[in-house]
Formats: structure tokens, sequence, C-alpha cells
């Protein structure tokens, strides 16, 4: 159990009064994340050791009068390419293109939870243009769906944490990352997310490196892949938690790589995959 100054997620109000008032611009920030420890087994309650990246995404809204408002938005890779460009109606949010990409669906849907949590969101009479700009590679898997999900929660006066479970899905670290400065320790029991900052700033932190291996995968088909090999996993949970206070502790280099062989190992085993050291 988290200890110490902490923070537990409680639902915010469905709406508050500034949602009534629109403003000519707005804009939005959330930071990327790195998972160091608890993988998979976050999401039944395992304390996880994660970080929030120096880069994140931004979420940028303007607003102007209509009389037959549209949602036009456009996504950015951090190159400054346009890698998503669609409009959308204000009813049911409904893609306006024939053919329409599985991300435009997949915005539409989160964008009617959105309305659903928040009945007032884009109710006025103004065309809606919203940019969102990474400052990552999409491919990298840093964090582009829950930066952008915490950035929306944002913008409509909703809880974060609902919206990502009642979309995606998910443990929730990722949301805690977009809006923390620093290290974290993050558990979900009982459904609640909880985390505090983690004293993680290693002697040996030159040696550590993050590598991009060219393999992003999709977190719906891990965890699917996960759901379907990991029945009992409640002692495994134990002993991630147990290895994240172990890593965090760690006094230097040899032992930081025993644990992380360590937790490798139990993850291999669980899975059924090899190992990648």
């Amino acid at each position: 159990m988290l200890v110490g100054s902490s923070h537990t997620y409680q639902q915010q109000n469905s709406f508050q009064a500034e949602s009534l008032v629109t403003p000519e611009y707005a804009s939005y920030y959330g930071r990327g994340k790195l998972l160091l420890t608890g993988e998979y087994l976050v999401l039944d309650g395992a304390l996880a050791l994660a970080l929030p990246t120096r880069f994140g995404q931004s979420l940028k809204v303007h607003y102007k009068p209509s009389f037959s408002p549209k949602l036009h938005w456009k996504s950015y890779d951090f190159d400054g390419s346009c890698w998503f460009d669609e409009k959308f109606e204000f009813w049911h949010f409904k893609p306006l293109s024939s053919n329409p990409r599985i991300e435009a669906l997949e915005l539409q849907k989160m964008l009617q939870q959105v309305r659903k949590q928040n009945p007032h969101f884009l109710r006025d009479d103004v065309d809606v243009v919203v940019e969102t700009n990474l400052e990552f590679p999409l491919k990298w898997g840093l964090g582009s769906s829950s930066t952008l999900i915490y950035n929306i929660a944002q913008w409509a006066y909703i809880g974060p944490f609902e919206l990502l479970f009642k979309t995606m899905g998910g443990s929730g670290y990722d949301i805690a990352c977009a809006q923390s400065g620093t290290p974290i320790l993050y558990e979900k029991k009982y459904d609640v997310p909880r985390w505090e900052v983690a004293e993680f700033d290693p002697s040996f932190k030159d040696n550590l490196y993050f590598v991009y291996l060219g393999k992003k995968q999709s977190s719906r088909d891990g965890v699917k892949y996960y759901r379907d090999r990991v029945k009992d996993y409640h002692g495994l949970v134990d002993q991630l938690s147990d290895l994240t206070r172990s890593f965090v502790s760690a006094s230097n280099l040899v032992e930081c790589e025993r644990v992380i062989q360590e937790h490798e190992r139990l993850l291999s085993a669980a899975l059924k995959v090899p190992r990648m050291m």
C-alpha cells in the first residue's frame, strides 16, 4: 500500500461552471510515460514504478461562431507532419468523410463518452478546430493515446481516469504520469488509482538508457494476451510489487540489473514469451 504523501483519484463533477463559457482559444498539455516495473500486473494491483517523460503532447482548441458548427480535428507528429485530419458533426460526432479511418471512429466513441460525462460539452454554435502536437515520435509508444485522453478530459472538465476506463481501458498509470512532474509509484487497488512521488534518482542514472527497438506493440492486444495466459496472478502481484521496491532502493547498477533480470524472468515465465535479456 502506498504511504506518505499520495494522490487518490476522486471523481470530478460532470462539468464545472467554466464549461458554460466558451473562450476563443484554449490549450492543454500532458506528459508521456515510461513504465519501468509492474508491466501488465499493474492492471491487477501490482505496485509499479513509472516515469513521466520530458516530452508530451499538447492539445489546442480554437473557436469561431458558426451557423453550421463542425469539429475539425488535426493531429501532428513530432516532425510537424499531419497524420490525422477529420471533420465531425456535433450531434453524434459522426465523421464527415466518406470512408473514415479507424482512428476517426475511435475518436468518435471517445467524444461520445465525453458527452456522457459532461452533457454541456460542445453544445455552442461555434466551429471548433482542434490541433494536437506530439513532442515524441508517434511510433515510440510513449503515450500518444493517454496524453490525448488526459488533454481531452481537461478540455471537457471531466475525470480523465473515468474517460480512460470507459474507452480504452488500462491501469491508469499513464494518466497519472500525464499530470506528474516526478517519478511515481502507482497502484490500482479496488479499481481506485493511487500514486505518490517516487524517490528515484539513482547515482548510476547515467548508465540507464531508453532504446526504441522498432517494435511498438498494441496495448490492447498486449492486455488481451496477458488476460488469456495469466489466470492466477495474485502471487505475481506481490512478487512484482516487492521487486518494484527493490528497484527504487537499488544502491548500485549491479543490484539494479539483478532486480531487472528477476523481473523479466517472472514475466517471461508467466506470459510464455522469451526474455529480451
